[in-house]
């Protein structure tokens, strides 16, 4: 197996060693000369400085003419008038060989033009000039001329440190208003005088575009031809600015991001979490212990198993009945019903002399109230018998013994401390403040259809605290919840996201997260959590006791040895280990007293004796449960449980976010 593992070790990285390299281009300095002229056209000069960690043999530029979102503001064609590297003019070829230098081949097509460039370099700057002309880039409207051009297309696969673009107008612009409207980042900038208006943005992004969308006067183009008869000026001055709203409400604290808010959100959301968790949920260190041989202070099955499991389990009924037996209140004797089935009957023993604890006063109550008399102030009754009238009763005493088993406990230990309630307040006000906030933020940037943002989340958060503080986290329910709140919550990512807030939601679910967690706090006393870790030693000592070498002479002591037999039922140990204690205690039958002796003889006991109590307890409870042969498991205890922004294919914009 572990040559096996080697091969396929050298195997992997022989395949990483034969892939193919790919050089990594970083742009420096990227500056675009655009001067439109008065027929509509508009001369560019492209000046980039390339940088590659690698040997490459030159570079490709594939320059776009079409606006896929707007064929109106395409280019009718494209006249490339000349390329240079690093002062050095190039040739143009019709063929070259990779390895040549000072050549570039050129291609055209409806979509535009590619230059490639044949100048090999390694681990160097290289400058490089494009000089191209573009035919009617300009558009003529009624009321205004219009600039609207992707100068930095999607398709760049590479970053771009330095962007600035410089955009002469032909004079005639001046003497009236010009409008400049940029799209690609956050934190595009613009200057404008007279006629000349500069574009810079910084730190561009692999495949992220930048276009500008420019207004002027038409007077300024009067040979242009392409001309559209219909008014736009006020419509596209409305759609900018309210583009430029969207960004600006964006920027919401401070001057920052939706994306930098949503991150101080929740960093401070999960602060508020660590500080809740250090002075309402952090509990004291408790001493650890391997293997544990005595009951907990002498505490009962039926209680321990309460303390351990942190509720009361299905077949707690019929451990303190087991526990009852043992202790002499009640014993069972094999029998013969009147057909002939070999069966057990129980029996009440009167003049027992044991100080019976509430929940065990109830558990004697409840099954006297089934016994029958058999005169000589005998009471008893065929468990057979006995587990039908228990299936029919009302279960109204089992649920009192509940309930004493639970003060019982509690009068021991004390109750479980809860975040206090104005800490419940604060984090339900949080959630309510947070939600009002994502919802502000819609109506700015998406209008009233953003009212539906409290509806959503108010619905969520009140259907998921609702079926939690009711139902727990039974099974159905998480399953529930996964499916249909997903859904819902699918609904408004989406609906944040088409409003460009979508990492808003990131804080409102931790701060739904965080009041889901305060109201769950339970900090359980110190002396619990230790008699907790008490009884994980004695399950795991009791489990394990088959395979110990030294028994200490526990077999030997009998009342040991039936509490060992009782605990190994409470704590959910599995047949393997419970069926040891039986098969131990059917070969010391003669040293068994008269409490124990029938359970051990009955080998179907589990069946004899668990059945009734645990019909008696169907229904009444959610856990499962109810005879020895739960799997062996782990306790459920625990102590808490104006910018740039967005980008096209070059030749055009559309609808992305806006700085004007």
């Amino acid at each position: 197996m572990r040559k096996l593992r080697i091969v396929c070790i050298l195997f992997v990285i022989a395949i990483l060693f034969c892939l193919p390299s790919f050089a990594t281009f970083e742009i420096g300095n990227f500056t675009i000369d655009a001067k439109v002229l008065s027929n509509g056209d508009m001369e560019v000069k492209e000046t980039i400085n390339y940088y590659t960690d690698e040997t490459v043999n030159g570079l490709t530029r594939d320059i776009e003419i079409k606006n896929q979102y707007n064929t109106t503001n395409s280019a009718d064609g494209i006249t490339l008038q000349g390329v240079y590297v690093d002062g050095e003019a190039y040739q143009s070829v019709g063929y070259a060989e990779k390895g040549e230098s000072g050549v570039y081949t050129y291609y055209t097509s409806s979509d535009g033009g590619s230059i490639t460039l044949y100048s090999p370099f390694a681990n160097e700057y290289k400058t490089v000039e494009y000089h191209y002309l573009l035919e009617n880039v300009a558009v003529k409207y009624n009321d205004t001329a219009e600039l609207f051009w992707n100068f930095i297309g999607s398709e760049w696969d590479c970053s771009i440190k330095n962007l600035a673009i410089n955009i002469t107008l032909p004079e005639a612009a001046a003497a009236e208003t010009i409008w400049v409207y940029g799209h690609g980042s956050d934190y595009g900038t613009f200057t404008k005088s007279e006629n000349f208006i500069t574009l810079n943005v910084s730190n561009i992004s692999p495949y992220q575009a930048v276009d500008s969308r420019i207004l002027f006067s038409r007077n300024a183009i009067p040979e242009g031809t392409k001309v559209h008869s219909k008014s736009v000026l006020h419509d596209y001055i409305n759609h900018e600015e309210g583009m430029s709203k969207e960004l600006e409400a964006k920027k919401v604290l401070f001057g920052l991001s939706v994306k930098e808010v949503s991150f101080v959100l929740s960093l401070a959301i999960l602060a508020i979490g660590i500080g809740i968790y250090i002075f309402f949920d952090k509990e004291e260190r408790v001493e650890k212990v391997q293997y544990y041989r005595e009951l907990p202070y002498g505490l009962d099955p039926e209680v321990l198993q309460y303390i351990y499991y942190g509720k009361v389990k299905s077949n707690a009924f019929y451990v303190g009945m087991l526990n009852l037996i043992k202790l002499g209140v009640y014993k069972l004797e094999n029998t013969v019903n009147k057909v002939g089935k070999e069966t057990q009957k129980i029996i009440y023993n009167p003049n027992h002399n044991v100080v019976l604890k509430e929940y065990q006063k109830r558990m004697v109550t409840s099954v006297n109230g089934f016994l029958e008399d058999e005169g000589n102030d005998i009471k008893s009754i065929d468990l057979l018998k006995l587990s039908t009238k228990m299936e029919k009763s009302s279960g109204t005493g089992y649920r009192m013994f509940i309930k004493d088993i639970e003060a019982e406990k509690e009068g021991l230990l004390g109750k479980p401390s809860k975040a206090p309630k104005r800490i419940v307040f604060f984090a339900a006000l949080t959630l309510i403040a947070m939600i009002a906030f994502i919802t502000f933020m819609g109506i700015a940037v998406g209008g009233d259809e953003a009212f539906v943002i409290p509806m959503f989340l108010g619905f969520i958060s009140f259907i998921y605290s609702i079926f939690f503080a009711t139902v727990g986290n039974a099974l159905p329910v998480m399953l529930f919840l996964i499916f249909h709140m997903g859904c819902f919550h699918g609904g408004i990512i989406a609906m944040l996201v088409s409003m460009g807030i979508g990492w808003l939601y990131i804080p409102y679910l931790l701060t739904f997260i965080l009041i889901q967690y305060i109201i769950r706090i339970k900090k359980y006393p110190k002396e619990e959590r230790q008699i907790v870790e008490y009884i994980k030693g004695l399950k795991r000592y009791i489990s394990h006791y088959s395979m110990l070498d030294e028994k200490d002479g526990v077999m030997e002591n009998l009342a040991l040895w039936e509490d060992y037999f009782i605990m190994a039922i409470a704590l959910g140990l599995n047949n393997k280990t419970v069926n040891y204690f039986y098969d131990y205690g059917k070969v010391q039958h003669s040293n068994l007293g008269d409490s124990m002796r029938c359970v051990v003889s009955y080998r179907a006991f589990s069946y004899g004796i668990s059945t009734p109590f645990h019909n008696y307890s169907r229904g009444h409870i959610v856990s499962s449960g109810g005879s020895y042969s739960s799997s062996y498991g782990g306790s459920s205890h625990s102590g808490s449980s104006g910018g740039f922004s967005g980008g096209s294919s070059s030749g055009g914009g559309g609808g992305r976010r806006r700085w004007r």
